[in-house]
């Protein structure tokens, strides 16, 4: 296996300040938010948050490698605490990119 070069680690890094800022904002969010409509057409903010959810949960689990497994990338039932299982998953996906071995090329298969 190849180590993480200073390029890949430092794209580890953007990705995760930025996931760790998208939690921050939707920590902001009231409960009467998830019904908010959004700039993506016919989307509200648990849609969004359901779709950004479901990618997490789906990245965490190629990381792992069982990203083939498509149940992982669906969004499921409506979330009583969209903000909360959001969260969730964002932890998910920074502590699986964070293992060691992840993103190296030496290991490419692992993400089919």
């Amino acid at each position: 296996m190849v180590a993480p070069g200073p390029s890949r680690h430092r794209h580890r890094q953007l990705d995760a300040r930025a996931v760790r800022a998208s939690v921050q904002l939707v920590s902001q969010a009231s409960a009467a938010d998830p019904a908010r409509p959004t700039p993506c057409a016919e989307w509200t903010l648990a849609d969004l948050l359901a779709h950004m959810t479901a990618q997490h949960n789906g990245f965490a689990a190629a990381a792992a490698g069982a990203g083939a497994d498509l149940v992982r990338w669906q969004t499921g039932a409506p979330a009583a605490d969209p903000v909360g299982k959001y969260a969730a998953a964002a932890e998910r996906v920074l502590a699986a990119f964070a293992a060691a071995g992840v993103l190296t090329w030496g290991d490419r298969q692992r993400y089919r």
